[in-house]
């Protein structure tokens, strides 16, 4: 017996960041300033404004986010990682429960984004693509018991690797 050569590519992109840093950066500012009119009329603040100057230098930290597809065999594991540090696993999906997939602008995956949300075609769509897309591939699976739409920032080489593992359910052809 033969065993498979197990293939594995991984893709990292800048994403733009989630609308939580821009709260974050009102919320240091506001600190800094309540600190600044404490100080100037009771006279003290200084460890307040230190802790707003902090809170906002992190919530600028937080605009620089990616993502991060690996691809194991038909597996799609997606994550996001915050200032190059913070990981966050965001998605998975199973070879098994990948129908079909095809570029997002195409006419077929346009349909069924105009479709959806109807009754009858409930289906979860992610977009987690990145501030500069390459090539948006749209996976159509279930994940986590639900239909889902999964739009990502792929490749060349990803879209190779899917190709070559999930050949009948491709309908890109390179």
């Amino acid at each position: 017996m033969f065993s498979q050569k197990e293939q594995f590519n991984e893709r990292l992109v800048d994403a733009c960041p989630d609308k939580s840093w821009l709260l974050n950066a009102l919320g240091g500012i506001l600190v800094i300033i309540t600190a600044i009119t404490m100080f100037l009329f009771l006279g003290f603040g200084i460890i307040l404004a230190g802790l707003g100057i902090f809170w906002l230098v992190m919530a600028f930290k937080m605009k620089n986010m990616e993502y991060e597809y690996t691809l194991t065999n038909g597996d799609i594991d997606v994550a996001k990682i915050v200032m190059k540090s913070s990981r966050k696993h965001i998605l998975s999906i199973q070879e098994t429960d990948i129908r079909s997939f095809d570029y997002a602008d195409s006419a077929y995956v346009q349909n069924e984004l105009d479709r959806n949300g109807h009754e009858n075609n409930p289906k979860k769509v992610y977009k987690l693509v990145g501030k500069e897309p390459e090539k948006l591939v749209a996976v159509f699976a279930k994940a986590e018991g639900k239909e889902v739409i999964v739009i990502l920032d792929f490749d060349d080489a990803c879209i190779e690797h899917m190709n070559n593992v999930l050949k009948s359910r491709s309908k890109i052809k390179l």
